[in-house]
């Protein structure tokens, strides 16, 4: 039992010390935002959580537009746009793959129902609620003889 101690007190130090230099790193955090404002050439506004932030950018994009934005260092101040999902690039790259609504999903509006992921036809009536084919019937029923019992519906089939 003391090897588990000493064990198990290595895995918490380890713990511990990876926790104690990882806590100021910092890491480059990429996020989807869109584009509501162009500040000036090649700097716009994005919202990103119902905030507005300035991002630059080395390419024209337009107010509308999603985007990967990448905050460097996971510096606010230094917000860059990586990359643009126009709508006609998202029809042509994936087009109805989720029904009509592709684009909305790709800019993050995810509306999930069974009519648009193709379930719509799908029959809910759970299993106890089917009815029982004549073939299956008669299965069951040679399965009563070799079992030797009496079987009946109620008391295997609800």
């Amino acid at each position: 039992m003391k090897a588990m101690n000493a064990c198990y007190q290595i895995y918490k130090d380890i713990e511990r010390m990876v926790t104690e230099k990882t806590r100021n790193m910092s890491y480059d955090k990429t996020f989807r935002a869109k584009i509501v404002d162009q500040i000036s050439t090649n700097k716009y506004t994005i919202l990103y959580k119902n905030k507005g932030y300035p991002a630059s950018c080395g390419w024209n994009v337009k107010i509308g537009d999603a985007v990967w934005v990448c905050a460097p260092r996971n510096n606010w101040n230094e917000l860059y746009i990586q990359q643009t999902y126009q709508s006609e690039d998202i029809i042509s790259t994936v087009n109805e793959v989720k029904g009509s609504a592709e684009v909305f999903y790709k800019l993050g509006y995810v509306n999930i129902s069974p009519d648009n992921i193709a379930l719509g036809n799908v029959d809910h009536t759970s299993d106890n609620s089917k009815p029982v084919s004549q073939t299956q019937q008669e299965a069951i029923n040679k399965k009563d003889s070799i079992l030797g019992e009496e079987v009946s519906d109620s008391k295997y089939i609800k």
